[in-house]
């Protein structure tokens, strides 16, 4: 007898939950309509404003093909390693194997690249060649496990940790005098030093 009320019940607080995300969201896609019509009314754009572009594109509609886009910027700017990355998986998304020298040309530049880019040359390479998907695979994982190997280290701060000068920028460190005269007036002293990690001694903390 009490199910049509139960079930206004729910429906009221299900909308008054998604309410403020769904407003959330309609004023988020309105300001990127807006500053897409900014970027297309302009005569010419920067590479950076292009690649803008390009991702508002992607954003307001997905179902776009971007690749004259990329190829456009990247004719430009061969060396825009995001859209590298968002070309090369286009690429193989449309079985080209063309992507797969834009996805390694990123990873040559930039280590964060390589989890991402090597999980999509697998699964382009799974079924057709397992050998070459298997390579992905290896390094991969040995990626990850580099990962991991850093963030343990950084977790702990140990007696033996191997320490050296900061070696902050002047505008850094009075940034950060600054703070402590604000709001560090417990604090007798300050020692500012960087921790070279023994996993990688290129990595400092």
């Amino acid at each position: 007898a009490h199910l049509e009320a139960i079930k206004q019940e729910f429906d009221h607080k299900w909308k008054e939950s998604v309410e403020e995300d769904w407003r959330s969201r309609h004023a988020h896609l309105l300001e990127r309509r807006e500053r897409l019509a900014a970027l297309e009314a302009q005569a010419a754009l920067s590479t950076d404003e292009e690649w803008e572009r390009i991702t508002i594109i992607d954003e307001l509609t997905p179902e776009s093909d971007l690749l004259p886009l990329l190829h456009a910027l990247l004719e430009k700017n061969p060396g825009h390693v995001s859209a590298l990355f968002r070309r090369g998986k286009l690429l193989l998304q449309q079985d080209d194997e063309a992507g797969i020298a834009d996805l390694e040309a990123v990873m040559q530049v930039d280590e964060d690249a390589i989890l991402a880019g090597c999980e999509a040359a697998w699964r382009f390479y799974r079924e057709r060649e397992p050998e070459k998907a298997e390579q992905y695979s290896k390094r991969w994982q040995e990626r990850s496990d580099y990962l991991d190997k850093i963030q343990a280290e950084l977790s702990t701060l140990p007696p033996d940790a191997n320490l050296a000068a900061a070696e902050l920028a002047e505008e850094t460190v009075a940034a950060i005098r600054k703070l402590l005269q604000e709001h560090g007036k417990h604090i007798r002293s300050v020692y500012l030093l960087r921790r070279i990690l023994k996993a990688d001694s290129k990595v400092h903390d």
